[in-house]
């Protein structure tokens, strides 16, 4: 027990602080890829915001072999948590404390498994484990606090925002992994990763001559990222910005045609933002948007919800249009949150309701958790068959 042990999956000896937060993240990366499948089904499954507090009811609606995958990966993910932890946790107590370490585990793994529990067994068992999580990141442990200082377990930040440059200046070829990982959910563990192994690969590759040439050389790297990243980056785009807009400007205010070039950019504007719809029609009472119903079945539930509310922005924007031609005194101002209560869409086809929003009730005597349940209930949407 007396050896370090900082392996992603071992029931033996002890780990640091950083150590574990670096396996943690490894973790982390290969639970979103187990976990991606079921995020995404469900927010094709869910037909308001509700049901995100239903998600158990969701999963048992999934196919015997999704649940197999998604019970298999979750299960794997708990055991390596849970390896890392008792480490941890022999780290903190400065020996093995079997009963911590069983209980710890219990909590750990059972709440890996929260998400086939109702809503709100799932939130207490969350906080817990969560408060137990915090206690692992910060306690400073008791054996690796007699190890000698390792300066490569210190966290670089030219690493963190340099990444795979920073890793081309000092010879380490794993930060080029950032060019593929950028548009995806592992671009920001990717960068912790960068961050904490940033030493250890540059004084690795680089075989620098002695400590403190390195560090000064770090240093640097480390004002260049910090400077390049919140000061110059931040003036190009801003003064990129300014000269689009001038130029843009100019080139409006000099055609002779320069009022057909505004109409053509409300028009475009307007096409994009209608692109959802194949029809509208338009009155005081309700607001009809028509969708065929093979566009429908392929939205998710996020989709449904910005198409609605991009139905009621057109309404808004076209019956504001409409009242330039009025008098001033017979004006009227209509506002995108007010048309949404009136927008429904429909099924080109049939004519089926397919996606409306209510309105939260206010009565006296609501308790503000009713308020925010039928608040996020406000949006319903349903299937075009």
């Amino acid at each position: 027990m007396k050896e370090i042990n900082n392996k992603l999956f071992s029931f033996e000896g002890f780990m640091g602080r950083r150590d574990y937060f670096l396996n943690i993240i490894y973790l982390a990366c290969f639970y979103m890829f187990v976990s991606i499948p079921f995020q995404t089904s469900i927010f094709i499954k869910i037909n308001s915001y509700s049901d995100l507090l239903n998600t158990n009811k969701l999963f048992y609606s999934f196919s015997p072999f999704f649940k197999a995958y998604i019970l298999i990966g979750t299960l794997i993910i708990g055991v390596l948590s849970i390896s890392n932890a008792i480490r941890r946790l022999n780290d903190i107590n400065g020996k093995v404390n079997i009963c911590i370490n069983i209980i710890t585990s219990a909590l750990l793994l059972i709440s890996y498994f929260g998400f086939l529990l109702p809503f709100k067994y799932m939130l207490v068992l969350f906080g817990v484990v969560f408060i137990i999580d915090l206690v692992l990141f910060l306690k400073k442990g008791k054996l690796t606090s007699e190890l000698p200082y390792d300066f490569t377990k210190e966290f670089n930040w030219g690493a963190f925002l340099g990444t795979w440059i920073w890793g081309l200046f000092n010879k380490s070829y794993i930060p080029l992994l950032h060019l593929i990982l950028f548009f995806t959910p592992w671009n920001i563990l990717f960068l912790l990763i960068c961050g904490l192994k940033g030493n250890e690969w540059a004084y690795k590759n680089k075989k620098y001559d002695n400590i403190d040439k390195f560090n000064e050389s770090q240093k640097k790297q480390t004002i260049f990222w910090i400077v390049f990243n919140f000061i110059i980056i931040p003036i190009i785009i801003f003064f990129s910005s300014i000269a689009i807009a001038i130029y843009s400007v100019a080139k409006l205010s000099n055609s002779k045609d320069a009022d057909k070039n505004i109409t053509k950019v409300e028009e475009y504007i307007k096409k994009i933002n209608s692109l959802d719809f194949v029809s509208y029609t338009l009155s005081d009472k309700e607001n009809k948007f028509y969708v065929t119903k093979k566009e429908w079945s392929y939205y998710s539930f996020s989709d449904k919800v910005q198409a609605l509310q991009n139905a009621a922005k057109i309404a808004a924007n076209e019956k504001n249009n409409e009242q330039i031609t009025k008098d001033i005194k017979d004006r009227k101002k209509y506002y995108e949150f007010e048309e949404l209560s009136k927008t429904k869409i429909y099924s080109k086809e049939n004519g089926k309701l397919l996606g409306e929003f209510n309105e939260p009730d206010m009565k006296e005597g609501k308790s503000f958790f009713d308020y925010i349940k039928s608040t996020m209930n406000g949006f319903k949407f349903y299937d075009a068959d």
